[in-house]
């Protein structure tokens, strides 16, 4: 079965933000068994919204659109895709009303008259519950295609798919696994992955980098024992640098070999502001090896709290090996 991703928003085209959901979207599909067909990115304009869905129906059979669900006058995608499929947007107004309450409870104010935006549904579609903020998504089959439309924030948009699962017809069984390598560049990894390749042709192969870590590839199959061999294959040939073969993320590794070894880890930070504590306590369960952090910004702070010579900092800076 084939998908297709559609992320709309200016703040998208125009750099403002950077987009994750497509990677997150597709990552999630490949696993399930679906082939991602395209990633299309567009602004805020309904006749390009109408031509990628028209484009993307054209040759998938699973649209997922991500953006535009929000209370604000660029917030069309409802409007965009009603249209399109020429139904209605119905007002809920018990929806309207909960918006309105929970607001006025929150913020001690009157609720703004924009959250109306966010209490339509269309016609015959199945509303998905967003426990991660105010924009539910929506499900729709139409003609033996499916849409699913979420929100445009991460998190949001994470919560949503997970309930938009419950309603997607998924593809006939099939089987994933992801291989992760840490201290190797994806140049020393490609060409043993050609040679599986090779081997293997009934297997699809999908590689990417991970910024922080090193490549992944990620393989799908029908055939469960096939990718054992596969791993067991590049696990043999690169031993220690492999640090996963089930998708699990570096920190999560890490944090799962610190509990085996009854080990713990505190952590100095100082350019990096924080995001290596944050990345450790992303963990379910990491206090048990993580006591806390120190974000030492200040020379002062250097050298009160992490003991570091005044002397060192004089001669080489706080920014030096």
């Amino acid at each position: 079965m084939k998908a297709a991703i559609l992320l709309t928003g200016d703040e998208i085209t125009k750099g403002v933000v950077k987009d994750s959901n497509g990677g997150y979207l597709s990552e999630k599909l490949t696993a399930l068994g679906f082939e991602v067909q395209s990633i299309v990115i567009v602004p805020d304009r309904k006749e390009f919204i109408e031509r990628e869905i028209s484009n993307a129906l054209d040759k998938a059979d699973l649209l997922l659109i991500t953006g535009g669900l929000g209370s604000t006058f660029d917030d069309i995608t409802l409007q965009t895709v009603a249209d399109f499929l020429g139904k209605e947007l119905i007002y809920d107004s018990e929806y309207h009303s909960s918006l309105s309450k929970s607001f006025e409870e929150r913020y001690a104010r009157e609720a703004p008259a924009g959250l109306k935006r966010q209490s339509f549904v269309i016609q015959d579609s199945i509303q998905l519950a967003n426990p991660s903020g105010s924009a539910r998504g929506a499900y729709i089959r139409e003609d033996n295609k499916e849409i699913v439309i979420l929100p445009g924030p991460p998190v949001e948009m994470e919560a949503v798919f997970r309930e938009a699962l419950k309603f997607i017809t998924l593809p006939p069984p099939s089987y994933s696994r992801t291989i992760g390598f840490v201290d190797l560049t994806e140049p020393e990894v490609e060409e043993f992955t050609e040679q599986m390749l090779s081997e293997f042709p009934s297997v699809k192969f999908v590689t990417r980098v991970r910024y922080f870590s090193g490549p992944t590839v990620i393989l799908s199959s029908d055939n469960e024992q096939i990718l054992e061999e596969i791993c067991s294959l590049f696990t043999r040939r690169w031993k220690k640098y492999v640090y996963t073969t089930t998708g699990e993320e570096l920190v999560q590794a890490v944090v799962k070999e610190l509990k085996a070894r009854k080990l713990s880890v505190s952590v100095a930070e100082s350019c990096s502001g924080g995001r290596l504590s944050a990345l450790l306590t992303s963990v379910s369960g990491v206090s048990d090896v993580f006591p806390g952090a120190i974000v030492s910004y200040s020379n002062d702070v250097k050298m009160s709290l992490l003991k570091v010579n005044e002397d060192t900092l004089n001669r080489h800076g706080a920014v030096s090996e």
